[in-house]
């Protein structure tokens, strides 16, 4: 089977890198509404995934094959 695929990881280092400055910038906004909850678990999600991203450990490839003939 042939394949053909993209790289997307800059793009998904640069997506956890805003996701951590939208999850310290909207706390107040997210506690203030009564959803402490729901913003812990993005910060929780954040805290994990974006060292993985800067450190170069992660990696994020789109794949698409071709019908043959």
């Amino acid at each position: 089977m042939s394949y053909e695929s993209a790289e997307f990881t800059e793009n998904e280092r640069a997506l956890w890198i805003r996701a951590r400055e939208a999850t310290d910038a909207l706390k107040e906004a997210w506690e203030a509404e009564g959803n402490h909850a729901i913003w812990r678990s993005r910060d929780r999600e954040v805290a994990h995934v974006l060292p993985i991203q800067l450190e170069g450990r992660g990696r994020r490839y789109l794949y698409w094959t071709r019908k043959a003939g």
